[in-house]
């Protein structure tokens, strides 16, 4: 089914529920994915009125908002986030990290690590930049300070999911995605962090870290079957709460491999696919980016849109990317990394 948009309403069909039980996405979840010609996210000191005043069609965002309490004010930005100054609909989606818990949330208690002395909390959220126009691979290295103090570790207090934290981005710590305790804190109760995300009423969730799964494949031979289980959980529990949210999975595109795991997702994002990974504005090397290509083309001839973002500031080599993606049916995105949502184009 064709997706139309008739003022704020979408036309919905119904997610299916295939015979493994995983409700995939429709096709009206792809179309507004496909639809998406300009988009941003903002993770943290979110100034709304300028992102609500953006042209973006799609908008990701922090599920808290930058700490705007829930209740009725809350309830009204959403809602003027979802209208774009000429009145047509923006979707709005709430980033989520499955594979690392972050020491800025709630859950968060200091005792879990040691020693005892604390780093510095870094504001990073998976593979965003924290203010940027678009997900991005942070090039500033908020950990770089902190070079000479050794990661903290999970103390004897320490739930049995948690695992190290990440040397490049302090008060971000591995997870064992697998374990059902963490499993409670994403998904399948009131407080959990998707459940709280439908029920403030965002467009879908924006699913990032799933590349954790590496990490772990020696302790838990099965953690690349044990990520896509867990991807394609999310987005089946998302859709019997919501029909027609949205899941979007950024990187880890090796998973899409997997058909079960593409019947689940509604569009895949990535990041740096043809510049920065070494360095910014460098092109990356040409068997990194056919590996990548590989699978995006495997999602993509499976009707998932693609958007791909590239972190430029020289307009020869946007002009090369902007070919290079549109002609692989892909939808570009060009910024230099340190923008702002308000400032995009």
């Amino acid at each position: 089914m064709i997706v139309v948009a008739m003022g704020s309403a979408w036309l919905l069909d119904a997610s299916i529920e295939q015979g493994d039980g995983t409700v995939s996405s429709s096709a009206d979840g792809r179309g507004k994915l496909a639809a998406v010609k300009s988009w941003g996210a903002q993770l943290q000191r979110i100034d709304l009125a300028r992102a609500a005043s953006s042209s973006h069609d799609l908008i990701v965002l922090d599920e808290a908002l930058d700490g705007l309490p829930r209740g009725e004010k809350r309830d009204k930005a959403l809602g003027q986030l979802k209208r774009k100054p000429d009145g047509g609909r923006r979707l709005v989606m709430a980033y989520l990290s499955v594979g690392e818990a972050e020491a800025s949330r709630p859950y968060w208690h200091a005792s879990w690590v040691s020693p005892a002395k604390k780093a510095s909390v870094g504001m990073r959220f998976g593979g965003f930049t924290t203010v940027g126009a678009t997900p991005a691979r942070a090039r500033v290295d908020n950990g770089a300070a902190q070079a000479d103090t050794p990661p903290l570790l999970p103390s004897a207090e320490a739930p049995a999911w948690l695992g190290a934290e990440n040397a490049e981005w302090r008060g971000n710590f591995s997870v064992r995605y697998w374990h059902p305790d963490w499993k409670s804190l994403v998904l399948g109760q009131p407080e959990a962090a998707l459940d709280r995300i439908i029920a403030a009423g965002f467009d879908g969730v924006y699913l990032d870290r799933a590349d954790v799964y590496s990490l772990w494949r020696r302790e838990q031979p099965s953690a690349r079957a044990d990520m896509i289980d867990f991807l394609a959980e999310i987005a089946s529990y998302a859709r019997q709460k919501k029909p027609g949210f949205l899941v979007m999975l950024q990187n880890a595109e090796e998973l899409l491999a997997n058909e079960r795991l593409r019947r689940a997702l509604d569009g895949v994002a990535k990041e740096d696919l043809l510049y920065g990974v070494d360095s910014e504005g460098r092109e990356n090397p040409a068997a990194e980016v056919q590996s990548s290509l590989r699978y995006l083309r495997q999602a993509r001839g499976d009707g998932l849109p693609v958007l791909v973002v590239e972190y430029l500031g020289d307009g020869a080599a946007i002009q090369m990317a902007r070919e290079r993606i549109a002609a692989e049916g892909f939808i570009g995105h060009f910024e230099p990394r340190s923008n702002s949502i308000a400032q995009s184009h």
